[in-house]
């Protein structure tokens, strides 16, 4: 038997710490993603922009979850609510932008829902809708935040905002986890 000359990516450190994808790249894949989305929203009535971007999000965050989990031989499985959307904010973010999230919130009415903050998102940079459209193209990194929640069990519903502060638009991450994933958090407590 041969042995096979292809060398194995998930274990390929120098892939962990490097940007692989210029913003340029992204940006360009991202606005041809937009513009399919949009040609076929002119078909199909019932499609909507930002659950079609979640959609095509979600399974990215099932497989950014399994990736850390491969290469961080050391990483333990997360299991209360704060250490996954801590690992969220920060591992997540470091690994997809290289920089933290620029926030993350619990909300003060639910204790089952929490916020994680994007002043300018990654997707809303470079893509220009018209003028006064509510639609927000980050729906797609809140697909990913759904993905990776969900796969490591803590069932959730992630929905995307914008909101004002001072002049500046910032993307608001509303997680909102099911009941009984917060009652299992309280549990550990």
């Amino acid at each position: 038997m041969q042995k096979s000359t292809y060398r194995n990516i998930y274990f390929d450190r120098s892939l962990k710490y490097k940007t692989d994808v210029p913003v340029t790249t992204f940006s360009f894949l991202f606005s041809e993603m937009i513009q399919y989305i949009m040609t076929k929203h002119n078909e199909d009535k019932e499609l909507d922009l930002e659950e079609k971007l979640s959609s095509l999000g979600y399974p990215i965050g099932e497989k950014v979850l399994e990736l850390c989990f491969i290469r961080d031989k050391g990483m333990k499985r997360k299991l209360k609510i704060n250490d996954i959307l801590i690992f969220i904010h920060n591992d997540v973010w470091k690994m997809l932008f290289n920089k933290q999230a620029d926030g993350l919130q619990q909300s003060a009415e639910d204790e089952d829902e929490f916020r994680i903050v994007e002043n300018a998102p990654l997707t809303n940079k470079y893509i220009f809708l018209q003028k006064n459209n509510t639609v927000n193209c980050a729906s797609f990194f809140g697909g990913i935040i759904e993905g990776i929640l969900n796969s490591a069990d803590f069932r959730c519903k992630v929905s995307t905002f914008f909101y004002e502060v001072d002049k500046v638009t910032k993307t608001y991450y509303i997680i909102k986890f099911d009941r009984d994933v917060i009652e299992r958090d309280k549990k550990m407590k």
